[in-house]
């Protein structure tokens, strides 16, 4: 009987915020609140609540300028920005914020169950594990909209060089950096990194 040499399972998928972390929340009009918070990642909504027996808030991209999570000692920051093909805005975690090249991200937390074994028999080992994709976005120049950069599971290496002969034209150091795999779509925050050091006027 033919062996299975990999069997992908998906279990769920679900983003890093689908529960409530501890959050702080600053509005367009200048103040701000401290207290829990998860993203419906459908809508790009932000539900606050102020303590665990504190009445839900719903919040988008109308009120809020900043949206801080913190999980397991960790914070990270989300903006909401514009994107093609999207009528209202994405919240999007902030990787890297520049006067030239800013860098986005949507990212995505999947679960997956691995199985080895053979066709129509009990697998052998079965291996839980989390995959974790990166939908990059950039601004230039402090534009209001974010363009797609890359996906670091979804988008092919010709894909990939279109991208950057279209985006950063305006720096051949990088272009030729990625013609010669020298940077791939997994090195996106080094690449802005590398933008903002040393292909900047």
């Amino acid at each position: 009987m033919k062996k299975i040499i990999l069997l992908i399972i998906i279990l769920f998928c679900c983003t890093s915020n689908a529960q409530y972390f501890k959050a702080n929340v600053s509005f367009k009009d200048g103040t701000s609140k401290s207290g829990l918070a998860r993203v419906n990642t459908l809508n790009d909504k932000i539900f606050f609540k102020e303590n665990k027996t504190s009445t839900k808030e719903k919040y988008n991209h109308k009120e809020i300028n900043t949206l801080i999570l913190k999980k397991d000692s960790i914070s990270n920051s989300y903006r909401y920005k514009k994107t093609l093909g999207r009528r209202a805005p994405r919240l999007l975690k902030v990787i890297t914020e520049s006067n030239n090249l800013s860098l986005y991200a949507v990212v995505t937390e999947s679960n997956y169950l691995y199985s080895f074994g053979l066709l129509g028999a009990l697998a052998t080992t079965i291996i839980d594990a989390i995959k974790i994709d990166y939908e990059y976005y950039m601004v230039k120049n402090n534009d209001e909209k974010a363009l797609f950069f890359g996906n670091t599971n979804l988008t092919s290496k010709k894909r990939f060089k279109e991208i950057i002969r279209k985006r950063l034209k305006d720096c051949p150091k990088i272009v030729k950096k990625v013609e010669n795999k020298e940077f791939k779509v997994k090195n996106i925050p080094e690449i802005v990194a590398y933008y903002n050091k040393n292909c900047t006027k």
